[in-house]
């Protein structure tokens, strides 16, 4: 997942953005797991950029289309775009309920 967290970090570096890039990416996560290794190996990776917050980036990028489509193709692969990185059992579960709550 590192190659992932390299094509969105090129595709916002510099001037402009490469939507098409980041879409493709995108594409090629296929889970929830995945998502989270590809923020780790981004924040790891690319702190020069919003301090390796991937989200964070994303969304300085994106405009508000944009980021509805992102997060559609992620959707599609079964990833929350924003689902929390935890072990924390608790949290996990809160985090669950609240998921399931917005989803229905």
């Amino acid at each position: 997942m590192q190659e992932v967290g390299d094509v969105l970090y090129k595709a916002m570096k510099g001037w402009g953005t490469d939507e098409k890039a980041i879409y493709d990416a995108a594409e090629r996560v296929q889970s929830q797991e995945q998502w989270w290794e590809v923020q780790r190996e981004f924040k790891s990776a690319h702190s020069d950029m919003q301090k390796g917050d991937m989200l964070k980036a994303l969304k300085s990028e994106l405009n508000d289309g944009e980021e509805a489509k992102l997060r559609d193709i992620l959707q599609k692969n079964g990833v929350d775009w924003a689902w929390p990185q935890s072990s924390d059992p608790d949290a996990i579960r809160i985090c669950m309920r609240i998921y399931d709550k917005f989803r229905s």
